[in-house]
């Protein structure tokens, strides 16, 4: 069949309305005689060229993707009805993703300011100095920080501004136990080391108050019994000591202060028998509780000391044991209650945090082509429940799996969306041309940004979990002209509340299960050398001490 020559409607050519751009594509000669003979097949078809027709109109199936992949409809199969929805699909502004490109923007532009820079690399660079001990002399220090090839904040600082991290999110036993144990050392095996001129002192073990040689290490160690129940194996504090404070006193029974340093309150006066006792005499307490790392360590530093270690100095307490690490570390809000992290909406705010610039220029790339696209098409609202919930889903997969990898970015949030393309092809399988070729070039598409999630500090977790809400969700919010509407009315029954039993069984085993898979971080990073999946482990405690000590 020949198509005649004949003047068209303004804003048509012989394919029918050129929308957004998307329209017009390969296979030019086929597609004008299949159209062109669906509309003499169908005298109902409608002729008139929509009214207000602008670029915002995307068409199922097509969009900015369609265009790249050649694809093409099969409009000689098509009844009249779908061709003039096709021609005439709804119009929607991309507003979501413009405010959220926008957030993100403004959020990484002022956590760099706030923040700095991390040293830039693959691996990790050692920090040294020379900062005053609390000997009160000035002392070598180093420490490893691990370098951010993104261009952007430390790993320290992410989990500060809101990074997906497990421990900040439940109170993960493995973290607490290893802060048990070095609050029961502090208790019990502690004690106050005194410079010999008694200008200052420390509490600290017999360990540390030892490669000092003008220190002297006081420390109760006799066992209390029957016979001499005033008698201690936990403290002395420095500038404090049961014995001989007179307000308030020591006294026998319930008024006794307890063999636990950490309960002994403030003495506010001592009497005449104090005089001779080193760790009364000593002018100045020099080193206060420290926050050091990402995993709740603390230490007795300076406050230049704890400054060099980009710590949480807490000028006014004694011992370790009472602060709460995790928190200081943590930052955003305080816990309810200080030893049990409850910060879930780490699993939102993430979304709109960047580990660097390159991160968030990729980001935006993907958001402004395909998250702006999948917009158009389906509208504000559905989209930002995909781009939300799979970004959402994602985290929460990935902080079961990988709890203690900080995590930023909308990677879930991304994949989600590239689930939505998939999805579209999917659901306009028997209007396109060729669709299965279409479907494959997506796939490849997602599978080789899979192996992307190999690199630190990307989470293919994230992306897989991402991915699988995104097919869930669009299945049942993208519009689909080439499905019937009981099939969608099932996928939409079937999909929705399969999404939330997924995400409510995922928050449920990251609340009630602690995994231990030593194995699964070999699936989101593949160790090329010896430090690049070091973050992914569970020994950042020791360390960050063997590399302070080893100075």
């Amino acid at each position: 069949v020949v198509a005649e020559s004949r003047q068209l409607p303004r804003g048509y050519d012989e394919l029918g309305p050129e929308v957004g751009g998307d329209f017009i594509d390969g296979g030019e000669r086929e597609r004008r005689r299949s159209y062109e003979v669906a509309r003499r097949r169908r005298p109902g078809l409608r002729n008139d060229p929509p009214k207000e027709l602008r670029g915002d109109r995307r068409q199922a199936g097509m969009g900015v993707v369609g265009k790249w992949f050649n694809r093409a409809y099969k409009w000689e199969d098509m009844n009249s009805k779908t061709i003039n929805k096709l021609k005439d699909p709804e119009m929607h502004r991309p507003y979501f993703m413009w405010w959220v490109m926008t957030v993100q923007v403004i959020v990484l532009v002022v956590s760099m300011a706030v923040y700095g820079v991390a040293p830039i690399g693959f691996e990790f660079k050692t920090k040294q100095s020379q900062v005053m001990a609390t000997s009160l002399a000035i002392e070598s220090r180093g420490y490893d920080v691990e370098q951010n090839f993104w261009i952007g904040p430390s790993y320290e600082n992410l989990i500060h501004l809101g990074a997906k991290f497990g421990p900040c999110m439940r109170r993960d036993s493995r973290v607490y136990d290893a802060i048990e144990r070095e609050r029961t050392a502090e208790i019990h095996d502690h004690g106050c080391c005194v410079r010999l001129d008694r200008i200052g002192c420390v509490f600290t073990s017999s360990s540390e108050c030892s490669k000092s040689l003008f220190t002297e290490f006081v420390k109760y160690n006799v066992t209390p019994d029957i016979f001499n129940p005033d008698r201690r194996t936990s403290g002395p504090l420095c500038k404090s000591d049961p014995y001989t404070c007179s307000n308030p006193v020591s006294g026998s029974g319930s008024s006794a202060w307890k063999d636990d340093v950490s309960e002994w309150p403030d003495c506010l006066s001592f009497g005449s028998s104090s005089s001779g006792i080193a760790q009364l005499e000593c002018e100045e307490v020099t080193g206060r509780p420290c926050c050091v790392g990402i995993q709740g360590e603390c230490i007795m530093a300076t406050e230049d000391e704890c400054n060099f270690y980009e710590g949480f100095f807490h000028e006014n307490k004694t011992l370790c044991s009472e602060v709460s690490c995790m928190e200081s570390i943590c930052g955003l809000t305080d816990f309810l209650h200080p030893d049990k992290p409850d910060q879930i909406y780490r699993v939102w705010i993430s979304l709109f945090l960047h580990v660097g610039v390159i991160h968030c220029l990729v980001s935006l790339v993907v958001e402004f082509i395909i998250g702006r696209d999948i917009e158009k098409l389906a509208g504000w609202f559905k989209t930002m429940l995909i781009f939300v919930f799979s970004g959402i889903g994602g985290n929460i997969v990935s902080a079961f799996f990988t709890p203690y990898q900080p995590e930023v970015g909308p990677s879930g949030a991304i994949f989600g969306l590239f689930a939505a393309l998939v999805m579209d092809v999917i659901q306009q399988w028997n209007i396109l041309r060729n669709p299965v070729a279409q479907l494959m070039k997506l796939l490849v598409i997602v599978l080789l940004l899979f192996v992307l999630g190999l690199l630190p500090y990307v989470d293919n977790y994230a992306h897989v979990s991402g991915f699988l809400f995104g097919l869930l969700l669009s299945a049942a919010f993208l519009p689909s002209i080439g499905t019937k509407r009981q099939t969608k009315i099932i996928m939409i029954c079937v999909c929705l509340p399969l999404c939330f039993a997924l995400l409510v069984m995922f928050f449920l085993l990251f609340y009630l299960v602690e995994l231990d898979c030593d194995g699964c971080k070999y699936f989101t990073c593949i160790p090329v050398t010896d430090t690049f999946c070091l973050d992914l482990d569970q020994n950042l405690r020791q360390r960050f001490f063997d590399e302070r000590l080893a100075i």
